[in-house]
Parts: C-alpha cells; structure tokens; sequence
C-alpha cells in the first residue's frame, strides 16, 4: 500500500492537530496539578496553624490548671496552719479549763474545810 502525497500532508496535519490539542490537555493538567498543589499547600498551612493554636491553647489551659493547683495548695496550706492554730488554742483551752475545775474543785474544798471547821467551833 502507497501512501501518497496528498494523504502524507493530512495525517501531518492531524499529527498537529492532534499534537495542539494534547498540548492544551498538557497546559489544563499542568494548571489543574499547580492548581491542587497550592490547595495541598495552603491546607497544609491551615493545618500546621491550627495545630499550633492546638498547642497553644492547650499550653494556656495547662498552665491555667497549674496555677489552680498551686492556689489549690496554698489554701490547703493555709487551711493546714489555720488548723494547727485551732488545735492549740483547743488544747489551751482545755488546759485552762482543767485548771479552773481544779480550782473550782479546791475552793469548794476549802470552803467545805472552812465550814466543817466552823461546824465544829459551834
């Protein structure tokens, strides 16, 4: 089979048309690929921000549950020495009351004395 002359020049021109035309397929892919780079890019951009805000405010809550735990125990603290001064001033107390029963007991002891001896004289 002879390709001719005429036939030779149509199949170079769909070889042009063909080759123009994949080389606009080629310039879409290549747009559409940069295109979805820049999207992967900036989502990748979003994602590291958000993580880092992430980080961030789990660092602030962090830090904000530390100084409750510190103010936490220094009200326990407080509330250990506060006891400590309630416990001596209870065991004060107790000391002088058995002191004031003691004398309570000896005054009606001597007035008991006092009487029985006056009892007598009489």
């Amino acid at each position: 089979m002879r390709v001719d002359k005429v036939q030779v020049e149509e199949m170079r021109a769909d070889i042009v048309e063909i080759d123009t035309a994949l080389g606009g397929i080629d310039k879409e892919l290549s747009c559409e690929i940069a295109q979805r780079d820049e999207t992967i890019r900036q989502l990748r951009e979003e994602i590291a921000d958000l993580k880092l805000k992430s980080y961030e405010q789990a660092a602030v809550r962090a830090e904000q549950a530390a100084e409750r735990g510190e103010q936490s125990a220094q009200r326990a603290e407080q509330l250990a020495a506060e006891l400590d001064q309630v416990a001596a001033v209870a065991t004060e107390s107790r000391k002088l009351m058995a002191e004031l029963r003691r004398k309570e007991e000896e005054k009606q002891s001597f007035l008991f004395s006092r009487e029985l001896d006056q009892s007598r004289r009489h």
